[in-house]
């Protein structure tokens, strides 16, 4: 007599099968970094389901209307030039969390619609939702009001004739009265052109005039390029007085230009400012571009330029002075020109494509082991995490490049090259990322952990063994019983009726 039958022997197989396949396959990605958070505007809301809705909402916050707007899933089209946001502590959002569930859009890039929004008060919030399709910027932030503390999370910008996000200033003003957007946030959100290319030169991610204070953070720009010879602005750009500019674990790809803090021989230019843990995928021009820059640090980026120009880095001009530029991986030089003045500090200038997952598309973390890049310096430059929110290694040296690897050259690079299930579900990602999008995250953003797949695996495997195990003793047990039982029904059955 057997305790199981093959029936339940195949199903337990199938469920242990199951069960390490499901724990497996759940370490797939590892979201290190923190997403968007929650709404933060508890006051009472308006939800709107229509274009018309959505004006008259906007239009009643200058007679004392709600300032929480949530615009239910679907398609809204702007009904006039801009929709003018004059009132502060407003907040617009999609109401899923998911942004391509609502589109706020214009009538094209050589329609009538000059922008989606255009805020002229401070305490803005814009979050959950996709906007473009107009003639000028999908968002202009009027510094010369004095629209501070602006906010933008998990959003889509798509095709805009001119930059998708600009911060503006009246430079006409003088110096001391002139007065700026400041204290800024743009956070998990996508810029692109999806064509592979915008429709002029005279575009760009996010430009910013006299700007202090603002952090551009986890965001990912896509094909900010020019269709002429006259390139592109850059994806992300800070000058004419700006300052302090924060700029970290933003993925850059296909664009003529990456990070740019000031231009040309500007006086005003960019002062202080932190650049740190971007991946940058160039295709025409710099990656990361300091001119009139005074007092930036730019440390940890990942620079790969995918084109014949010289130079992954710049610093530019008599004005850059004081600057910090350290713990870099290019594949092109990291050059002064025009006069600039920088410190060099344990930069790696000659990184070829096999050293990275996927150079060509924008993918930037390692590869491979390189001696000059793996744990190769014993300070972070202040600088705890790397693109992933992953800490780096302090005691035992840090990593070169935005990218820190999370374990020794034996655990995370064996044979030179990454693992087989670290590369396919690397590959897999990169394959899935308009339904990461979906859930607000970008494929660049998540981090596979093959050691930490196989750690899970053999862990789970180990369980059901010791489940197994147990089982075994169970049905040996249950066997006994019932031979035990057996033998006292045969016992009493030989006994005569008057005795049973």
């Amino acid at each position: 007599m057997t305790f199981l039958t093959e029936w339940s022997r195949k199903r337990l197989l199938s469920l242990a099968f199951a069960l390490i396949s499901v724990n497996c396959f759940a370490t797939r990605v590892q979201a290190e970094c923190p997403g968007a958070p929650p709404v933060a505007n508890d006051s009472p809301s308006i939800r709107v389901t229509t274009s018309e809705e959505l004006r008259d909402a906007i239009h009643g916050l200058r007679s004392g209307g709600r300032r929480h707007i949530v615009i239910a899933p679907g398609e809204y089209r702007v009904l006039q030039g801009a929709y003018p946001i004059r009132t502060s502590n407003v907040t617009i959002r999609g109401e899923t969390g998911l942004r391509d569930d609502v589109i706020v859009r214009g009538d094209g890039m050589t329609g009538r619609t000059r922008h989606v929004f255009s805020i002229s008060a401070p305490y803005f919030t814009l979050r959950d939702l996709t906007l473009g399709w107009v003639a000028y910027h999908a968002v202009q932030v009027h510094g010369e009001h004095d629209a501070d503390y602006a906010s933008f999370m998990n959003l889509r910008f798509v095709n805009t004739r001119e930059q998708m996000l600009k911060v503006s200033a009246d430079h006409s003003m003088p110096d001391g009265e002139k007065v700026g957007a400041d204290h800024g946030v743009v956070s998990h959100s996508v810029f692109e052109f999806p064509s592979g290319v915008a429709q002029q030169h005279y575009t760009g991610g996010i430009d910013a005039h006299f700007a202090a204070n603002w952090r551009i953070h986890d965001n990912t720009f896509r094909n900010i390029r020019s269709p002429e010879k006259r390139l592109a602005e850059h994806a992300i750009h800070f000058w004419r007085g700006s300052s302090d500019t924060i700029v970290e674990r933003n993925m850059i790809f296909n664009a003529d230009r990456g990070i740019g803090f000031g231009l040309g021989r500007d006086g005003a230019g960019h002062r202080g400012g932190l650049v740190r843990n971007n991946f940058v995928h160039v295709t025409r021009d710099v990656g990361i571009g300091l001119e009139s820059s005074s007092g930036a640090r730019v440390v940890h980026n990942s620079v790969f330029v995918d084109s014949p120009y010289a130079n992954a880095i710049e610093y530019r001009f008599p004005q850059t002075q004081d600057v910090t530029i350290g713990h870099n991986l290019t594949n092109r030089e990291i050059r002064e020109r025009n006069g600039g003045v920088a410190v060099l500090v344990n930069n790696v200038e000659y990184a070829s494509a096999d050293w990275f997952v996927g150079a060509k598309r924008g993918d930037l973390h390692l590869a491979k082991s390189v001696d000059a890049v793996h744990r190769a310096v014993k300070t972070t430059l202040d600088n705890a995490t790397d693109i992933d929110c992953q800490r780096r290694n302090d005691s035992s040296g840090t990593d070169i490049g935005a990218d820190e690897a999370p374990l020794s050259k034996a655990g995370f690079f064996p044979a030179e090259k990454p693992s087989v299930v670290s590369t396919f579900y690397r590959r897999w990602l990169s394959n899935s990322e308009e339904a990461w999008r979906r859930v607000g995250l970008e494929s660049g953003q998540l981090r596979i952990g093959a050691t930490t797949l196989a750690t899970v695996c053999l862990a789970t495997a180990v369980n059901l063994v010791l489940v197994g195990f147990l089982w075994r003793k169970v049905a040996k047990q249950s066997v006994e019983i019932k031979k035990l039982k057996g033998r006292r029904r045969s016992s009493s059955s030989s006994l005569p009726p008057t005795l049973r």
